[in-house]
C-alpha cells in the first residue's frame, strides 16, 4: 500500500513563455542545455527538444543526451524520467533506446518526460561506468550505483527548470534501468514520489540464464533497507532475462529489508514479456495509471 503521507504538492505559478526555456544554444560545440531547434514527435501532438545535461554539478565533466517531450497545458509540468536497459552485447550500447509510445504516453497524462541516456550509451559522454564484473562473482551493487549517479544528474538538472515541478517526479526504469531507478531510490532523491521498475535487474547472461540471481535478491535488500519512496514492480510472466520467480524474489527480498512496494505480474506479452515497457503500454497502462492516482496531487 502507498502511504498517503507521500505527497506531491504542485506549484500552482504559470512560467510566462516556454519558448525562453527551449531556446536552443548557438555555439557549435555542445554545452549543457538545449540543443537546436524545438521539433514536434511523430504523431504531431507534442513538442520535444534535445538536450545535453551534465552529469557534474558544476556543469563539467561528462555530457548526458536526453530528450524532451512537453505536454500540452501550462507548466510547471511533473517530470517523469525514463531509464534504458543495456544491451548483452558492447556494440549495442551505441545504440539509444527512446521509447517514443510509452513517453507519449505520461505525456498525455500531463508530464514532461525526459529521456535519459546514460554514460557509455547513444551519444552520452564518458566511459560506461555500469560493469558489474565476471559473472562467476557479479558486483550488482557497483553497477547500480553507477546508473544511480546518471540519474541523479538527470533529476539534478531538471528540477532547476521553471518548466518543471521539482516536487512531483517519478523515476521509470526498463531492465537494468529499473535496476537503476532502484538504486537510485535508495537515496531517496528530492522531490521523487513515485518509481516504476519495468523488469528491473541485471546480469542476464542469455534467455533464461542470470549470473548469480542469490547476489540480484541480496542488491535487492540493500536497495530497500534505506529506500522510503513508493516503488512499483512491473514483470511479465514471460520474461527471457528476469523470470517470475527471480523478479518476485527480488521484490520480497526488497520489501522485507523495509523498501516501499507493490508488485505486478502481468500476463504473457508477445514472444518476451522484456519487451512490455517499449511495446505494451496499453498492457500496462491500467495498473500504472491506477498506481499513480494513489498519490494525492501528483496527476491532474
Amino acid at each position: 500500500m502507498i502511504s498517503l503521507s507521500v505527497t506531491c504538492v504542485r506549484r500552482t505559478f504559470v512560467v510566462s513563455t516556454l519558448l525562453m526555456f527551449l531556446e536552443p544554444a548557438t555555439a557549435a560545440d555542445l554545452k549543457p542545455g538545449p540543443q537546436g531547434d524545438p521539433t514536434l514527435e511523430s504523431t504531431g501532438q507534442f513538442r520535444q527538444q534535445e538536450y545535453r545535461v551534465p552529469f557534474a554539478k558544476d556543469d563539467g565533466g561528462p555530457l548526458l543526451q536526453a530528450l524532451l517531450l512537453l505536454p500540452k497545458g501550462d507548466p510547471p509540468y511533473p517530470l517523469a524520467i525514463i531509464n534504458h536497459g543495456s544491451s548483452r552485447s558492447p556494440a549495442g550500447r551505441t545504440k539509444r533506446p527512446l521509447y517514443p509510445g510509452s513517453s507519449r504516453w505520461f505525456a498525455e497524462r500531463g508530464f514532461a518526460v525526459l529521456t535519459l541516456t546514460r554514460r557509455g550509451y547513444g551519444e552520452s559522454g564518458g566511459y560506461w561506468a555500469e560493469n558489474y564484473g565476471p559473472c562467476s562473482n557479479p558486483n550488482y551493487e557497483h553497477a547500480g550505483r553507477a546508473s544511480a549517479d546518471d540519474i541523479e544528474a538527470g533529476i539534478r538538472y531538471m528540477r532547476a527548470q521553471p518548466v518543471i515541478d521539482g516536487r512531483c517526479i517519478v523515476l521509470v526504469g526498463q531492465s537494468a534501468g529499473g535496476w537503476g531507478v532502484l538504486a537510485a531510490a535508495a537515496r531517496n532523491p528530492e522531490g521523487v514520489v513515485a518509481v516504476l521498475n519495468f523488469a528491473g535487474g541485471r546480469g542476464s547472461l542469455k534467455d533464461d540464464e542470470v549470473c548469480e540471481p542469490d547476489a540480484l535478491i541480496k542488491t535487492a535488500a540493500l536497495w530497500g533497507k534505506t529506500a522510503r519512496v513508493t516503488t512499483l514492480w512491473v514483470y511479465a510472466e514471460n520474461d527471457k532475462y528476469f523470470s517470475p520467480k527471480i523478479a518476485r524474489a527480488m521484490f520480497d527480498s526488497y520489501v522485507a529489508a523495509g523498501g516501499v512496494g507493490e508488485f505486478v505480474a502481468m500476463p504473457p506479452f508477445s514472444h518476451d514479456g522484456h519487451r512490455l515497457f517499449g511495446y505494451g503500454w496499453k498492457v500496462w497502462s491500467p495498473p500504472v495509471d491506477a498506481y499513480l492516482r494513489k498519490i494525492p496531487g501528483l496527476m491532474k
